[in-house]
């Protein structure tokens, strides 16, 4: 709320304008291109990439800049997420924008009764500019990958409840940090695990009432250091236009050198307005638990508009 003078406090902002284009190329591919302005500064591609749509034996391919599938938060968009701020782990683990660079996935979908998909990544992760905080990937040349893989399944328990869960792990080259030079181009290796519960009535009749529990936990290894964090939410609708959240973050789980201990608690109350309008009041208080930076407390009012027909939402 206060700032600081690289950081104002208050005032107006635009957190973010995304400019999104779908088509079928053809009964083999889909292209799909997503163009943002972040903070109104400067164009980026989100994602661009191809996807395959006529694979033999349940396969699918994509190519071009896209974000990897690692965990359940890191392939969202702003616009779907549940919190007008992304968890604590994803910046400190996959990146300031999360794990997003030029690459090829090569999905497989078991021929289950269930929902089971494996995913295979390979990316170009990009050396960020600067080193002041510890980065996972984007170490060596562009020639030295970055892998992950990711399992993901789905299951209906009944018509209303069902449940998603995910593990992942990524392998990649660290740049680094600024006094670290030992670090530089130590291998690192990112495990993750993912849970999310879901109680939804399967139509009107059954009340506007729905939970969703959500949980993520990541593990790193980098050089001789491990450490780890988590976060866990809730987001229950009370009623047609109208939801509640609640999300803990925790850092430091094992704490390391690299990551002290630092925690965030995160309030939400959204008005869905329809299907492409919400407002979105949000509040979070972040502790440091005696690190280097104080304790701080942010809070956003927040209007998201959705212009034109989109495809629907992954579960």
């Amino acid at each position: 709320l206060k700032g600081d003078p690289a950081h104002p406090g208050a005032g107006f902002t635009v957190q973010e304008a995304e400019f999104g284009f779908s088509a079928v190329v053809d009964p083999y591919f889909r292209g799909d291109v997503f163009l943002t302005i972040p903070n109104l500064s400067g164009l980026e591609v989100e994602e661009a990439m191809v996807t395959t749509t006529g694979l033999p034996w349940d396969l699918q391919v994509k190519a071009g800049v896209f974000r990897s599938a690692f965990g359940r938060q890191n392939g969202q968009h702003l616009h779907v997420q549940d919190f007008t701020r992304r968890p604590l782990l994803n910046a400190a683990y996959l990146g300031t924008d999360g794990l997003k660079a030029p690459g090829l996935q090569v999905s497989w979908l078991a021929p289950l009764p269930f929902f089971l998909q494996l995913d295979l990544e390979a990316f170009s992760v990009e050396r960020p500019e600067a080193l002041d905080q510890p980065t996972t990937f984007g170490g060596g040349a562009r020639t030295d990958f970055t892998y992950a893989a990711e399992l993901k399944a789905f299951a209906p328990l009944t018509e209303a409840l069902s449940v998603s869960g995910g593990l992942s792990f990524a392998t990649g080259l660290t740049p680094g940090l600024t006094g670290r030079p030992e670090l530089e181009g130590a291998r690192s290796w990112l495990y993750g695990g993912d849970l999310m519960v879901k109680y939804k009535p399967p139509n009107q009749e059954g009340g506007y009432f729905a939970l969703t529990w959500t949980t993520e936990y990541l593990v790193r290894k980098l050089g001789r250091t491990l450490d780890g964090g988590l976060y866990s939410q809730v987001v229950v609708q009370v009623a047609r236009r109208w939801s509640l959240g609640v999300r803990e973050d925790v850092l430091g789980l094992p704490a390391s050198d690299l990551q002290p201990l630092t925690s965030r608690t995160a309030l939400s109350v959204s008005f869905i307005a329809s299907e492409f309008a919400r407002l979105r009041a949000y509040v979070e208080r972040e502790f440091t638990h005696g690190g280097p930076l104080p304790d701080s407390t942010g809070a956003y009012l927040v209007l998201e508009v959705s212009l034109g027909a989109h495809g629907a939402h992954a579960f």
